[in-house]
């Protein structure tokens, strides 16, 4: 890729949702390094030697399991600093054979970049699935009981929380900040450089890079 903000939509399409196998694997052994990774919540590929082909049996197995995918890029950031693509992604897969109705499943993907002779290459991808949306994919039919479930383990955290500081655990008042009109304000007219140390001071050193964004993309493979 030349420009992977603008390219990053089409290369996904190719990949995830091409309409034969040839063209899928032609796009993996153009776009992908030969020693690229992989990393999902139900397999994974280390980086190594000719690893893009595990990479390729990854892909093509997806397209055994569901002969329809359907996706929406509802988000691209490309942080150039790093050469990473994140991608915000509502996925339609419907397992063959499933007596289920497909339901639409958002999640996001990490991609790292590496350059090659002024070209960017995928050298290692992550996906990221909420329990919910991964289960959207396997067994919709549960998905409402997962989500109650998960409420559920919401309002424990918060009980917990409050009987720990009962015992004294994290609890609050006593510190500097009595409210929240005592933080201070970060940016806006104040010099950068108290800003800076401000934020370094109540949250930590976090060292956000400049990033850019691009427009929606819709592809179907089947």
């Amino acid at each position: 890729m030349e420009n992977p903000l603008h390219e990053i939509k089409s290369v996904a399409a190719l990949v995830t949702a091409a309409v034969s196998p040839d063209i899928q694997n032609a796009a993996i052994r153009k776009y992908f390094t030969e020693d690229a990774g992989l990393r999902h919540p139900l397999c994974s590929v280390s980086p190594g030697p000719l690893s893009r082909e595990d990479v390729l049996g990854v892909y093509q197995w997806y397209r055994v399991l569901s002969p329809t995918v359907d996706i929406d890029i509802t988000n691209i950031s490309y942080d150039r600093k790093s050469h990473t693509v994140v991608l915000e992604v509502t996925q339609l897969f419907h397992i063959r054979f499933s007596p289920f109705a497909p339901v639409p499943s958002h999640f996001i993907i990490r991609l790292t970049l590496r350059k090659i002779d002024h070209l960017f290459y995928i050298a290692f991808q992550e996906d990221f699935y909420q329990p919910d949306e991964f289960l959207n994919l396997l067994f919709p039919p549960i998905v409402p009981v997962t989500r109650m479930l998960l409420s559920a383990s919401g309002v424990a955290s918060t009980l917990l929380a409050k009987s720990a500081q009962v015992l004294g655990f994290w609890r609050i008042g006593g510190g500097e900040i009595a409210s929240s009109d005592d933080l201070p304000t970060l940016g806006g007219d104040s010099s950068a450089h108290d800003s800076e140390d401000s934020r370094n001071k109540y949250s930590g050193n976090h060292n956000g890079a400049p990033h850019e964004s691009s427009p929606n993309g819709h592809y179907k493979g089947e």
